[in-house]
């Protein structure tokens, strides 16, 4: 019989070999299986090519995991599927692709082995972003020592909120708000850990007007948004310190409120004073042309350079994403945390 592991498969009878193939994205580059039970790796597999291994018939559970080639983390898009044959009775399982971007090892499937069957998992499925949301993931779990999502007592949960001032449509205009906010959008996809609604989308103008994020289509809030901007009476004042911008989720116990904006609000010492209350963190977003840094200011900020018009993007290459992702995660966690401690050795 042949199973697809993102439906039920069954525990199929065991007592056998299993033969693992896989078949990885063009992305991924050099790398191999091990298998590792909670003793440590199993060392007498068998390697017929690169990407296939036999595993000696096993009656403890263990793990398959896929590692990057040289030490170093997967690029941004590399995935990894398997094919799993049961040596003695033929039954084959499938392993849907694997998203291993961002980091140097991950688990790409589980099996619980016992005298006489084995049965199969696999990580759930990621979701499908587009760029640069996708490479700001990968670019996150690298930061982080290469998890691929924060644990959920550590998790956050991400608001991501645009200044709704006039001087913002012409950002709007280029392209470059809505690519700010797709990558936040791959951050929070590492920083909200098992969440399915990591993060939520704010306009800041007369009112908030806010958008969740939606699984099946992740695009449609940042679309939501930036259309949003566009079309509605220009406003100058906006008020960024707005403690409506406290996200709702109170089953997570820390907010991360990213703001968007194109210069240093007016009321920073609010926004300050807002970072400060327990559980909520504030993060300014500055999109700016030019080389000039920010100056020092009482909230974490970021600042990504806007480019002349009609000259590359905001994000040029993965490397530009890595800088800014190292940026935006700084003050995220709690400071001696491990994940504090991840970030300070980056």
């Amino acid at each position: 019989m042949h199973y697809l592991l993102e439906t039920e498969v069954p525990a199929l009878t065991g007592a056998s070999d299993l033969v693992v193939r896989s078949d990885a994205s063009r992305e991924a580059g050099a790398y191999k299986l091990v298998a590792a039970r909670a003793a440590g790796e199993i060392v007498d597999l068998q390697r017929p090519s690169p990407s296939m291994v036999v595993i000696p018939r096993q009656t403890e559970s263990f793990q398959v995991e896929a590692v990057a080639g040289g030490g170093a983390s997967f690029a941004a898009g590399a995935t990894v599927a398997l094919h799993v044959e049961v040596k003695a009775t033929g039954d084959t399982v499938q392993v849907p692709p694997v998203d291993v971007g961002g980091v140097p090892r991950r688990v790409v499937l589980s099996v619980a082995a016992s005298a006489d069957r084995y049965a199969f998992s696999a990580p759930p499925p990621e979701v499908a972003v587009g760029s640069p949301a996708a490479e700001a993931r990968a670019a996150a779990r690298e930061v982080l020592g290469g998890i691929d999502r924060v644990p959920d007592a550590e998790a956050l949960r991400i608001v991501i909120a645009v200044d709704g001032s006039a001087s913002m449509r012409r950002l709007v205009a280029s392209g470059a708000v809505a690519e700010a906010v797709r990558l936040l959008t791959g951050i929070s996809l590492v920083l909200g850990g098992s969440s399915r609604r990591p993060a939520r989308y704010v306009l800041v103008d007369q009112g908030l007007t806010a958008w969740e994020f939606d699984q099946a289509n992740p695009d449609a809030p940042v679309q939501a948004l930036t259309a949003a901007l566009s079309q509605r009476p220009p406003l100058i004042g906006v008020d960024l310190g707005s403690a409506g911008l406290r996200a709702p989720d109170r089953q997570v116990e820390t907010n991360l409120a990213y703001l968007v904006t194109d210069g240093v609000p007016g009321a920073i010492d609010r926004i300050a004073s807002e970072g400060r209350v327990p559980g909520e963190l504030r993060h300014l977003v500055v999109l700016q042309p030019g080389l000039e840094a920010l100056e020092p200011l009482p909230v974490p900020a970021t600042k990504l350079r806007v480019p002349d018009p009609g000259v590359g993007s905001l994000l040029g290459d993965y490397q530009s994403v890595l800088d800014a992702c190292r940026s935006l995660l700084r003050g995220s966690f709690a400071p001696g945390s491990a994940l504090a401690s991840r970030l300070e050795g980056r």
